[in-house]
This record gives structure tokens, C-alpha cells and sequence, in this order.
């Protein structure tokens, strides 16, 4: 399914960013967690892995509101290119995988961890998509979009 000259860009990193990278031709992760960034990027340093792109986008927060994930959400559309993969398993899914629709590729693959949490079912309705749904031990929603 990954392959050397594929492309991907992930919403929360951890293994996924590993395993990917040793598979794609580059992977883009955006983490909002300072300390795991950090984790996550000695692991990839640890492993030599030079097609790997970090970015830590933090959420802004006034005391008493909920967090701004705006930047968060929106970050693939400054990536600069258009991805084979995209893999959404961090903060804000279901406007993370709305965001996925304007930088995947034709034929590419929209990925949803944890899928079968009621709050994201809302992504199953999105039109122009071909839907599975692999179920495990969690589920993974499989989107793509036709060529």
C-alpha cells in the first residue's frame, strides 16, 4: 500500500511517522504536544531517517476558552505539495480530515484512526469519496478519492 514514491502528510506523530517513513518517499507530521514532538524527532534522528519533516503547531488558548486549533487544522495547505496519504490521528479529526481533501491527491487515501467514535462519524458523509473501514482493535476508516 506505501510505497518509495508516495507522499505523506499525518496529524499526530508516534509511530505512524516511523513506520511511514521507512516506507514513503517523505512524510510531514504536524504534533501539537511539545514533549512528544521532541520524543518523536529523537526517533526519527535515532533511526536516520532524512525524509521525515516535523512541525510542532501549538494551539493558542485565552484562560477560559477552548483551544484555537485553527493553525493545527489548517496545516497541511502550507506543506507546498499534494499528498498520496493522508493520515489523521491527532487533535480536531474531523476538520483535519475535511483539510485532507484539498491537499490529497487524485486516487490518494484519506486515513482516520479510531474511526468508530460517534464524533467522527460526520466524516463518512463527506461526498466524492469511496469509504472502508478496517476494524480491529480499533477502527480505521479508509477514504479515497477517486482519480
Amino acid at each position: 500500500m506505501v510505497h518509495t514514491d508516495m507522499d505523506v502528510f499525518e496529524w499526530g506523530s508516534g509511530g505512524s511517522t516511523v513506520w511511514f517513513a521507512g516506507r514513503a518517499r517523505s512524510v510531514h507530521s504536524v504534533e501539537h504536544d511539545r514533549d512528544w514532538f521532541q520524543d518523536v524527532s529523537d526517533a526519527a534522528s535515532h533511526h536516520s531517517l532524512c525524509n521525515v519533516w516535523m512541525q510542532l503547531v501549538c494551539t493558542k488558548q485565552s484562560e477560559g476558552e477552548l483551544p484555537d486549533w485553527s493553525a493545527y487544522e489548517s496545516s497541511c495547505l502550507h506543506a507546498g505539495c499534494l499528498f498520496d496519504i493522508v493520515f489523521v490521528d491527532g487533535r480536531s479529526r474531523v476538520k483535519c480530515f475535511e483539510a485532507a481533501l484539498k491537499v490529497i491527491k487524485p486516487g490518494g487515501i484519506i486515513l482516520l484512526h479510531d474511526a468508530e467514535r460517534p464524533r467522527y462519524a460526520q466524516c463518512r458523509k463527506i461526498g466524492g469519496l469511496h469509504y472502508a473501514e478496517i476494524v480491529e482493535q480499533r477502527s480505521l476508516l479508509i477514504a479515497t478519492r477517486t482519480p
